[in-house]
């Protein structure tokens, strides 16, 4: 779960750092549990524009009241990659996750958008966003 947030967030830093430094204001970080106490605790205090997690890490941020910044009503997207892993239990366990987050959070407008690279179904384009919402569906 670690190396992909990793790999997302080498992705849009290099999407970012595309633009004139002048506009790169978007702040983005990680938060795995693989920071330093003094890492969380600058998150904490400054969260970023886009936060990349895991949903291990979601659920924690839940329940750890020093973390709550992260899960208020400025939470405007949650995006959920590698949709197709989430099935069975751990697909309503993360279904389960999702709800409890809207509720906490506060915001009735949250965006969920789910992605996966592999999920690939049909010729078209249209064919696919239809079987990755009809999948998203079934959990969320």
């Amino acid at each position: 779960m670690n190396a992909l947030v990793n790999s997302q967030k080498q992705a849009i830093q290099k999407l970012l750092g595309n633009l004139p430094e002048s506009e790169q204001i978007v702040k983005i970080a990680s938060y795995t549990g693989q920071e330093t106490e003094d890492e969380k605790r600058k998150l904490q205090q400054s969260p970023p524009h886009i936060l990349l997690t895991n949903y291990v890490m979601l659920e924690l941020m839940l329940v750890r009241p020093w973390e709550s910044i992260f899960v208020g009503p400025s939470l405007h997207f949650l995006v959920m990659d590698e949709l197709h892993t989430y099935r069975g239990r751990q697909g309503a366990d993360v279904a389960m996750l999702i709800r409890r987050l809207r509720q906490r959070c506060g915001n009735p407008e949250l965006l969920c958008i789910g992605t996966s690279a592999t999920m690939v179904t049909g010729s078209c384009p249209d064919d696919r966003r239809t079987a990755v919402a009809a999948f998203a569906n079934c959990y969320g």
